[in-house]
């Protein structure tokens, strides 16, 4: 239970600071519609290798990378 719970808070932490700086280089290039589409092919990839993770720390390189929809 408590593997899940760090793996959900680094997953979200991780995503903040992605936010963050996709959001300054969004602002920065005025090109919005690049980082959503980057964020969302991202994160469409990551859940693809869901079925295949076989340990806890394979998931846990994995999740953060799922949670950079953006």
């Amino acid at each position: 239970m408590c593997c899940c719970r760090i793996n959900q808070w680094v997953g979200r932490q991780h995503s903040g600071i992605l936010k963050v700086f996709s959001g300054y280089q969004s602002d920065k290039f005025g090109k919005k519609m690049f980082f959503v589409f980057g964020g969302c092919f991202i994160s469409c990839l990551a859940k693809l290798l869901f079925p295949f993770v076989k340990t806890w720390s394979a998931l846990e390189y994995l999740v953060p990378i799922e949670r950079t929809d953006i």
